[in-house]
């Protein structure tokens, strides 16, 4: 009987294939063409190893520092923070173009030079489905992989769909913070010239920026769901060069969780591609923190 196969595919799936996808690439295509974007991200202190995780926490206060420290320079009641809500709003205008300029950065790159992987091939079933986190094309073009076996989570240059990258953290916020906020700038000199209403504005435009830059991974499963309903028939779950990264950990626990649902669940085994004994043990110790109950190995 052939194996029915679930395989989640990461970027070091088109590495491994000599596709020039990592983030410092995308940050050689944004400085050649948006430069401003590529500055705006730099100015709220991007971290480009850990691209999505570190857009969750992007802070771009050191803007508005000199409408703070320059206050006698605004003599006219309101435009100090009118001043500041309107860079957090230019910073939300720019920030908009991350989609776009992702996927025109996808559209550049080049198949003709990519050879088919023989091990993977010889590892791959005829029964084979793929939760693919990649927006190129590798499976299609390179293997051939129909388009229903494959489910492109984030979205795919191939499809002409709409690209999806962000980070997965939830808005934390309280009166609490609102409270402290607005304490925080009654000790400033400059406080005289925000009203309470401003301050507000402030912070709902600071909220704005980060909830635009969060993917909404609730709205995805339910989108994929029926794509997910796989994993009731699947002998074997195989990753190949997925991180297990925070930013998409909402995904492994969900098929953890529909998997454990099985009663075969003991029968059930998760591959994972070779990589050193560190990678690997974390890996390890984070699918059985995460709950699965079946067999973990390595290919």
């Amino acid at each position: 009987m052939c194996e029915r196969q679930f395989w989640i595919i990461g970027n070091g799936f088109d590495l491994n294939h000599g596709l020039e996808t990592k983030y410092s690439d995308f940050k050689q295509y944004l400085l050649e063409y948006d430069s401003t974007f590529i500055d705006m991200l730099e100015s709220g202190s991007i971290f480009w190893s850990s691209f999505e995780e570190s857009l969750a926490y992007l802070d771009f206060d050191d803007l508005l520092t000199p409408y703070r420290d320059d206050y006698e320079l605004y003599d006219n009641v309101g435009i100090s923070s009118h001043n500041m809500i309107e860079t957090l709003s230019s910073v939300r205008e720019v920030l908009s173009r991350l989609n776009n300029n992702l996927f025109d950065w996808i559209n550049t790159i080049s198949y003709d030079e990519v050879k088919r992987n023989e091990a993977f091939v010889r590892v791959l079933s005829n029964n084979s489905h793929f939760l693919n986190f990649n927006y190129t094309s590798t499976l299609e073009r390179v293997y051939a992989i129909t388009p229903d076996r494959i489910c492109h989570i984030h979205g795919s240059v191939y499809e002409d769909t709409l690209l999806v990258m962000g980070h997965n953290q939830e808005l934390k916020e309280t009166n609490v913070n609102r409270r402290f906020l607005s304490e925080f700038y009654t000790l400033e000199p400059v406080a005289s010239d925000f009203s309470i209403d401003d301050l507000n504005e402030l912070e709902d435009e600071k909220n704005r920026i980060h909830n635009d830059l969060r993917k909404n991974t609730s709205d995805i499963l339910l989108h994929h769901k029926t794509f997910f309903d796989i994993l009731q028939e699947v002998d074997s779950v195989y990753s190949y060069g997925f991180s297990y990264g925070i930013s998409d950990e909402v995904y492994i626990r969900y098929i953890i969780d529909l998997l454990n649902t099985r009663s075969d669940i003991n029968n059930i085994t998760w591959h994972i591609q070779n990589h050193n004994i560190e990678s690997t043990n974390r890996i390890i110790t984070k699918l059985q923190h995460m709950g699965f109950q079946g067999q973990i190995v390595e290919f």
